[in-house]
């Protein structure tokens, strides 16, 4: 997406508060990729594997919803780090 991302993360909450560390990487990405980014963000708290796969099935559609590609498979910049699944 142009001016926002979706993400599926995991964190110690302890560490960090998440507002700082999506500030930080937001500021960060946008120095580094030249990215205006949309102010502020929203997040949700998955409790369930079915909450999992719709919140993923709903990041995949994002680029088609939006007409940057025809199918989920072909947007580039989606990477999986963890299978929830296994």
């Amino acid at each position: 997406m142009p001016d926002h991302l979706h993400t599926i993360l995991r964190y110690d909450r302890r560490r960090q508060p998440l507002d700082i560390l999506i500030k930080n990487w937001k500021r960060y990405l946008a120095r580094f990729a030249k990215i205006q980014w949309q102010d502020g963000f929203f997040d949700h708290r998955i409790r369930t594997l079915q909450e999992y796969r719709e919140k993923d099935s709903y990041i995949r559609q994002n680029p088609v919803r939006a007409n940057l590609c025809k199918r989920p498979e072909d947007w580039p910049y989606v990477w999986d780090l963890e299978n929830l699944d296994r």
